[in-house]
């Protein structure tokens, strides 16, 4: 291996054959830099032209943030023993969840939103602008309750509900609870 001699500013060191030599990079001229900023800047347009222009799947997420929530609501009725409830309202396109102050109902009063610590009240279409709520039905009832010994699907009298409930949004998606095992599931 052959060692090279440099000096640099009366320093002597050896550099290996391959290596660089620092001393003589001089940089990036500015036209250099200036070539790349405009790339830069073109492609950060482009991007957020796109991006502007990108419109969330509002449908299927509202959809799967309903199936979830009554998920929740029926695990809170079994794990706390108290009568849960989910009323829908259509004109206002919006749901309240209620809990049982007793094991007896008749006296709800809103439960705690898990994420807001707040009353748990929710707004489709502010949470979801352009999705409605078109109808929701369970034995002919806007309200959805879930018994508190074993989760049993009910409507708004605690009556078990005989046919499979539904809510349906404007986006075609419908959230769907089925009698007796409250399987909670969505169809397109």
């Amino acid at each position: 291996m052959t060692i090279m001699n440099v000096q640099d500013r009366s320093r002597q060191f050896r550099l290996a054959p391959g290596t660089i030599d620092r001393g003589t990079i001089q940089g990036f001229t500015l036209t250099e830099l200036i070539v790349v900023m405009a790339v830069i800047g073109i492609l950060s347009a482009v991007a957020i032209v796109r991006l502007s222009s990108f419109q969330p799947q509002s449908g299927p997420t509202a959809a799967a943030e309903l199936m979830a929530h009554l998920r929740y609501v029926r695990h809170v009725a079994v794990n706390r023993e108290r009568t849960t409830r989910i009323v829908f309202s259509t004109s206002s396109n919006s749901y309240a969840v209620l809990v049982a102050d007793t094991n007896q109902p008749p006296n709800f009063l809103p439960a705690e939103d898990p994420v807001t610590r707040g009353d748990w009240n929710v707004s489709i279409g502010e949470r979801f602008p352009g999705i409605r709520i078109v109808s929701a039905v369970f034995n002919g009832s806007n309200t959805l309750s879930f018994s508190p010994t074993n989760g049993i699907p009910c409507d708004g009298s605690m009556t078990p509900l005989a046919a499979t409930g539904a809510v349906v949004l404007a986006s075609g998606q419908t959230v769907y609870v089925t009698p007796y095992s409250g399987y909670v599931g969505t169809s397109p």
